[in-house]
């Protein structure tokens, strides 16, 4: 918490000559102070006005779409933080989206009702979510063997199969 606030008060003291600096300069500056916000436990929307900013001066900054997808998943938008990541992962493929993903591809499992009131219907939905997740965790690890945060999220990918996929049939 107080390292944040030390961050956003330099972020402030930078952004008052913004009309001056380039595009990027002005990008990064909000990328900073959007990660910054989002330092806290909960959502802040300050943080989410913050990284949109940042990622509409950039659009090409990865890192700004992944932090963009982790403030809407702290808010509870699955859809759109998956597109966050999705647009990431497009800029440049990279572990951190792709662990990112799947992780909250796990959560995005459905019930009965999701499904028109179908149990089979939601088992079969989950079962492909659940081999989606597993995808996006074994690309994390294609791009870095030696990552141990990529092999911790595989491991638990194949947790969730076991428990979704084989308690399904």
């Amino acid at each position: 918490e107080e390292g944040s606030q030390k961050v956003l008060s330099g972020v402030a003291a930078l952004e008052e000559d913004e009309s001056s600096r380039a595009t990027s300069a002005r990008a990064r500056l909000a990328y900073i102070k959007g990660r910054a916000l989002d330092a806290c436990a909960g959502y802040n929307a300050d943080a989410e006005a913050a990284l949109s900013r940042a990622v509409k001066l950039a659009p090409d900054d990865w890192e700004a779409w992944n932090a963009l997808a982790h403030c809407f998943w702290k808010k509870g938008d699955l859809a759109q933080a998956h597109s966050c990541f999705e647009s990431a992962q497009k800029e440049r493929p990279n572990k951190v989206s792709l662990r990112q993903l799947s992780m909250l591809t796990r959560q995005m499992v459905t019930g009965p009702a999701a499904t028109g009131g179908s149990a089979a219907a939601a088992a079969s939905n989950n079962a492909r979510v659940t081999e989606k997740a597993l995808t996006h965790a074994k690309a994390a690890l294609g791009l870095d063997w030696s990552d141990p945060e990529s092999w911790y999220v595989l491991g638990n990918a194949h947790i969730a199969r076991f428990f979704r996929v084989s308690n399904a049939a």
